[in-house]
């Protein structure tokens, strides 16, 4: 049926007890696409039905939304982008030049799967400025940017379905480097006089597995509970209890919060660098302690040179800063933590995602096979009694 009214996202008949309260909702398919839409301002059946014809037509002759044809390229500049804050809004500023223009001119709405796929192909096939093909990776963080620009056109009531939502991901090359102990060693020793500032941030991520960017930049003094009884934290318009030594990331990739507790060497340094600071602080920050985005990168790079590890994402065997949230999940793996604990400390949403994280370790794997050596012992077989 075309028009019906729904409750809590489910279609509802007259019987139902909330019928006079649910709005009407239409529901057809033209050219080609889905129109899945509430029709809040119809109080009859006959007005939604007049509200579906309307809106027929309306699609028909292009004039999606507000009346307007918008454009990937205006919506992408005007409206997506300055919604946008930090690195999310210098990534989107960086790929966005090569997604608008494969899609700038073209209608949103008439943006369809195929389309997306050939962008695809485009990104695969085509070399960039220093002459090398995209990874696998790289090409599905652009179609993951041009898939938030059509999510948020759905929002706008500009679209009505994600082309993207059906595209398969590229595979992409796991990266499994970690700090072995004596590469942690080495830069421990070096992290002195001009590079003191970097040993806190390096020993917190290393017992913590917190993100760079948006989650150990951004902890305040009034996330770390120090005290000796749980704390209640108010957050997304409830109150989160946070246990005795532990500490919540308020806004973790794609704005999720989550509880780690604290270990006694994370737990030491953060109550030295918060000491005697208001709530509202940031534990780490340049006016206090010399630590921000671009000292963290260059400090860690510093001190890569001078303990002779190898820094860089595309060098053979280089290791970056986000290596140290693999070396905690390695670690943790190494010492029998189970693989549904390691994701919940990390706050991946899916288990696989922790296995690109959580690498074994050679000697975690010498002690598995050489179990194979142990004898299994006898398998005593007992007679079945007779009743």
């Amino acid at each position: 049926m075309p028009v019906f009214k729904r409750w809590n996202g489910k279609r509802i008949t007259a019987q139902h007890s909330h019928w006079k309260q649910a709005h009407w909702t239409v529901e057809f398919i033209l050219r080609g696409r889905r129109v899945y839409q509430a029709v809040p301002e119809a109080h009859t059946q006959a007005q939604a039905e007049r509200a579906e014809i309307k809106l027929r037509e309306d699609i028909y002759n292009r004039r999606y939304g507000n009346g307007r044809a918008v454009k990937l390229a205006d919506f992408f500049e005007q409206t997506y982008l300055p919604t946008l804050k930090g690195s999310a809004y210098r990534d989107a500023v960086s790929r966005g030049k090569l997604v608008t223009d494969f899609f700038g001119d073209q209608i949103l709405p008439d943006i369809t799967p195929q389309d997306v796929k050939r962008f695809k192909s485009s990104l695969k096939s085509s070399e960039t400025s220093r002459g090398s093909l995209r990874s696998g990776s790289t090409v599905n963080r652009y179609v993951y940017l041009l898939s938030a620009v059509c999510s948020h056109a759905i929002q706008e009531e500009i679209m009505t379905d994600n082309p993207c939502a059906l595209i398969d991901d590229e595979p992409e090359k796991e990266r499994e480097r970690y700090l072995t102990t004596d590469e942690q060693d080495r830069m421990l020793q070096v992290m002195v006089g001009d590079l003191d500032y970097i040993r806190a941030p390096f020993e917190v991520s290393l017992h913590t597995g917190l993100r760079k960017n948006v989650e150990l930049l951004k902890l305040k003094v009034g996330h770390l509970n120090f005290t000796s009884h749980p704390i209640f934290f108010p957050i997304h318009g409830g109150n989160v209890e946070i246990p005795s030594n532990w500490l919540i990331v308020v806004s973790g990739k794609r704005g999720k919060y989550r509880l780690i507790p604290m270990n006694s060497i994370a737990r030491a340094i953060l109550s030295r660098v918060a000491d005697d600071r208001s709530a509202d602080a940031f534990v780490f920050d340049k006016d206090t302690n010399g630590v921000n985005v671009y000292w963290i990168d260059k400090g860690f790079e510093d001190a890569c040179d001078l303990a002779g590890v190898t820094f860089g994402a595309v060098k053979p065997g280089g290791t970056i800063w986000h290596d140290l949230r693999r070396t905690f999940a390695t670690r943790l793996r190494a010492h029998g933590v189970h693989e549904y604990d390691i994701q919940d400390l990390l706050g991946h949403s899916k288990p696989g995602v922790t296995k690109v994280y959580a690498r074994s370790t050679q000697s975690v794997l010498e002690a598995a096979v050489e179990k194979l050596t142990k004898p299994i012992g006898q398998v005593v077989e007992f007679g079945r009694k007779t009743g």
